[in-house]
């Protein structure tokens, strides 16, 4: 089974989502700050699965540079999507939600459709 990791970059946190390969959401969405220890446990816990495990990370300057390396040191396959591409899609939905932890979902199931 693989998983996908919907990631939204901010200066001070990243929300992050994780999806196994029905689309299904494998715990509830949550944040993990900017700080390099935090990154460098979340990619490390990542990397610890088995199994194929892939990360779609919004681009948004410079905030996703640090997961991105970390990601990338550990061997995770690690995808910077255009943030016009992440709005775009799947924006037809009446309820305008807009945290990190929401975002990421969003990120996560554009990656798997994408």
């Amino acid at each position: 089974m693989s998983y996908l990791i919907g990631i939204n970059a901010a200066k001070a946190k990243n929300g992050i989502a994780i999806f196994n390969s029905d689309m299904s959401l494998i715990r509830k969405p949550f944040t993990v700050s900017q700080s390099q220890s935090d990154i460098q446990k979340l990619a490390k816990s990542f990397a610890a699965i088995v199994r194929d495990v892939r990360a779609v990370v919004e681009s948004t300057g410079r905030y996703p540079l640090p997961i991105v390396e970390q990601l990338s040191k550990e061997r995770i396959f690690v995808s910077v999507v255009n943030p016009k591409l992440i709005k775009q899609f799947d924006d037809n939905s009446l309820c305008n939600v807009k945290n990190d932890p929401a975002d990421a979902k969003k990120i996560c199931r554009c990656g798997f459709l994408n």
